[in-house]
């Protein structure tokens, strides 16, 4: 009968204990890893790794420490990962691996302390708008903050979004299927424009556990005149018009050179046309 060969894994620093596979194999069968690889980088928060050796037919495997034992696969078990390098060893008899293994933020970056995400507040770039349109205005802050936004002569609060999400497919392999807190949170607000104008940038303020800071948004909002708009014209070939304000938006159909619309939007260096699409400033950068 062959020999029961063990099988231990080195958890990354912060986790408690170690996790010991016992389970029956060849003494003399290789020991290979075929997922993941070294260096590998995932968003999972657990992940599923997949190691092969000589099997037997019979045998369960069993986890020691603070885990019962799990009928599953015997040779992929799900390991928790924390954010940033988690570095594992895997050893057998004589032979032994070793590999890094980077976990992701998933979203957005969680801020360090007190603070709002990078690169969350709205908006991004400056931005116009049509009178009686909805405008609405978030960031990104830490959970329980009170956050709320001054622009021109009016501040009122942000109102926290539910922050639950539901877990990944992943999570019937780790009995992990219950939902979740997501952090950050995004705070949002709206109101609707109403008189023509420059409002300016809007400036955050984020109360939490007696800490106030406040910081303000990079792009700057605007109001257009109904009686007094700008018109473009497309003067290459043919113009790109989109979808929405990016690249990333699906194209609509070509416009010919010369095609002329009033413009009802701006984001940044994208115009909103009256007809609803939207077109690069300059030659479509995707293009």
């Amino acid at each position: 009968m062959a020999p029961w060969n063990r099988l231990r894994w080195s958890l990354p620093l912060g986790a408690t204990g170690a996790l010991v596979m016992t389970m029956p194999g060849y003494a003399n069968a290789p020991l290979s890893l075929v997922y993941p690889p070294d260096q590998h980088q995932t968003v999972a928060r657990p992940h599923l790794f997949h190691w092969h050796c000589r099997p037997r037919s019979a045998g369960t495997p069993e986890w020691a420490g603070d885990r019962r034992p799990q009928r599953c696969r015997p040779l992929c078990p799900s390991l928790p990962l924390e954010l940033g390098e988690n570095r594992f060893t895997l050893s057998q008899g004589d032979d032994t691996l070793t590999l890094t293994v980077t976990r992701l933020p998933q979203g957005a970056t969680p801020p360090e302390g007190i603070a709002f995400v990078e690169g969350s507040l709205q908006p991004t770039v400056d931005t116009a708008y049509q009178p009686g349109e909805t405008v609405c205005l978030g960031a990104l802050a830490p959970a329980e903050a009170e956050v709320s936004v001054e622009l021109g002569q009016r501040r009122f609060p942000l109102a926290p979004q539910t922050p639950i999400e539901l877990p990944p497919n992943y999570a019937a392999l780790t009995d992990e299927g219950e939902p979740y807190v997501a952090a950050p949170v995004s705070y949002q607000g709206c109101f609707i424009a109403d008189q023509p104008g420059n409002l300016g940038a809007p400036t955050y303020r984020l109360s939490l556990r007696g800490t106030t800071l406040t910081q303000t948004a990079p792009g700057a909002l605007s109001i257009l005149a109904p009686d007094q708009f700008d018109v473009a014209e497309v003067t290459a070939d043919s113009g790109t018009a989109r979808t929405g304000p990016s690249t990333s938006h699906s194209r609509l159909t070509p416009l010919p050179q010369g095609t002329r619309a009033q413009v009802t939007g701006r984001q940044g260096d994208w115009l909103r046309l009256d007809y609803g699409g939207w077109i690069h400033g300059s030659p479509d950068p995707g293009d």
